[in-house]
C-alpha cells in the first residue's frame, strides 16, 4: 500500500539525519537477499552490498523454514 508513496524515502533520510545529529558514522541495513526491491531501494539512495551473511535471518527467526521475502510472498 505504501510502496512508491515516499514514506521510505522520508523514513530513511530522517534516519540518516538522525544519524547525523548524533554523530553516528554509519547507518547499516539488514535485508534478506531475495528481497530485490528492497536492495534496489537501498542502492538508490546510495547504499551498497557490504557483506552476505549465509543464513543469518534464519539463525534470528523463530522459524527457520520460509524465511525472507520471496517466502513470506509466495504464502
Amino acid at each position: 500500500m505504501w510502496q512508491r508513496s515516499g514514506v521510505g524515502s522520508y523514513l530513511v533520510a530522517e534516519a540518516e539525519l538522525l544519524a547525523r545529529r548524533l554523530t553516528i558514522p554509519r547507518v547499516i541495513v539488514s535485508m534478506t537477499n531475495d528481497n530485490l526491491p528492497a536492495l534496489y531501494f537501498y542502492q538508490r539512495r546510495g547504499y551498497f552490498v557490504a557483506e552476505w551473511i549465509p543464513n543469518a535471518v534464519a539463525k534470528h527467526s523463530k522459524s527457520a523454514s520460509l524465511v525472507g521475502f520471496a517466502a513470506s510472498h509466495s504464502r
